[in-house]
């Protein structure tokens, strides 16, 4: 519900930033060539706030879709002698022509200067780096190994773990040859090649780059140290936020994924927890909930 609401409002808002920008595309190319804008309104219907600036007056009117601008002799205004040569109907035709264009070129211009932002800000996402190769495993095979940073793929430069993941998936299909360009631990930039006619079709799906070719992406170590602890087995064998996973079963646990790893390979069973909680050192059990995903039963300690 939380979430059709935020998706409601993002669309309203985007709406409106659209028609802000076309609107004063208009206004603005009208002010320039000459044209006296009487009214810039964002909405239709009654006006619910207004206020001039200069000789043009702003409104957010009642009904929050759409907007216009108003210009002078654009609907047979009584126009003032003095007021005639900055009517937009005694324009000439290319004047008009312009400030009609001028909402469009202005969405137009917006797209491009956002999209522009958007990529000086970066594209979010794990960087190229391989965590771990499968042993044996085609990628394995083919050279790749722990640290390996994927530079290009098929001459196309890479940015983000996964970023190729469709293209990769397709030239499975087609039983062609990826080639990949990286850079090895030591810094050395070699060129490796995977042939897709050796990846079984029974591999080739979403989990085409982890179980097929057997390369997983470098993940950050993250503590295992517990956030929200929602309903669940976790919940009620009294876990709490701020509850450090030490041990499971006798055996250290190295971070949140060597954790979540273990997890989900008891579904069902008792697991025998060691928790660091504010200093002390505390016994836990607690047994994961059987949740199926895909073809496989993994443990869940949370709902």
């Amino acid at each position: 519900m939380i979430n059709g609401i935020y998706t409601v409002l993002a669309f309203l808002v985007a709406i409106a930033v659209l028609i802000v920008v076309h609107e004063f595309g208009h206004y603005w190319v009208a002010r320039k060539l000459g044209v006296k804008v009487l009214r810039f309104s964002i909405g239709f219907g009654k006006p619910i706030y207004s206020r001039y600036f200069g000789e043009t007056e702003f409104v957010i009117s009642a009904i929050p879709v759409g907007g216009y601008v108003r210009m002078l002799g654009e609907h047979d205004d009584d126009v003032a002698e003095a007021d005639k040569d900055r009517a937009f109907n005694r324009k000439p035709v290319t004047t008009r022509m312009a400030v009609a264009f001028a909402g469009p070129l202005f969405n137009l211009l917006f797209a491009v200067l956002a999209y522009w932002v958007v990529n000086m800000a970066g594209t979010p996402g794990l960087q190229p780096v391989v965590g771990k190769v499968s042993e044996p495993s085609i990628a394995y095979a083919a050279g790749f190994r722990s640290g390996d940073r994927l530079l290009k793929v098929d001459g196309k430069a890479v940015q983000t773990w996964g970023q190729y993941r469709t293209y990769i998936y397709r030239r499975a299909l087609e039983r062609g040859t990826v080639r990949f360009r990286v850079r090895t631990p030591a810094g050395k930039v070699v060129d490796r090649a995977i042939d897709m006619n050796r990846v079984p079709i029974s591999r080739i799906d979403e989990n085409l780059i982890t179980r097929g070719l057997g390369l997983y992406g470098y993940y950050p170590e993250i503590p295992a140290v517990l956030g929200t602890v929602m309903k669940g087995p976790a919940r009620n064998a009294g876990l709490l936020p701020g509850d450090r996973i030490l041990e499971i079963d006798g055996q250290s646990v190295r971070d949140w994924n060597d954790l979540a790893t273990r997890i989900h390979g008891r579904p069902g069973k008792k697991t025998h927890l060691l928790v660091s909680r504010d200093g002390q050192k505390l016994q836990v059990d607690v047994t994961p909930d059987e949740k199926k995903i895909a073809d496989q039963t993994v443990g869940q300690t949370s709902g």
